[in-house]
């Protein structure tokens, strides 16, 4: 991914997957890939919705208008 200059965002330790019986583990299968220069947030919901999957919010920076 660096050749197209994207950085993995991601929280260390953040589950974006919860395990759906005893024999599983919580995870973080669900990745964002982004260019850090368009990237100013990035976090799970604290409530899954009723899912097995945290729904995931990025927020971009605005960029100037370029003329």
């Amino acid at each position: 991914m660096e050749t197209v200059h994207l950085e993995l965002q991601y929280e260390v330790g953040t589950v974006t997957r919860l395990a759906d019986h005893a024999k599983l583990t919580d995870s973080f299968p669900d990745l964002t890939w982004a260019s850090t220069a368009l990237i100013c947030d990035w976090h799970t919901w604290p409530d899954a919705l009723g899912r097995d999957h945290f729904p995931t919010a990025v927020k971009l920076k605005r960029l100037k208008d370029h003329r």
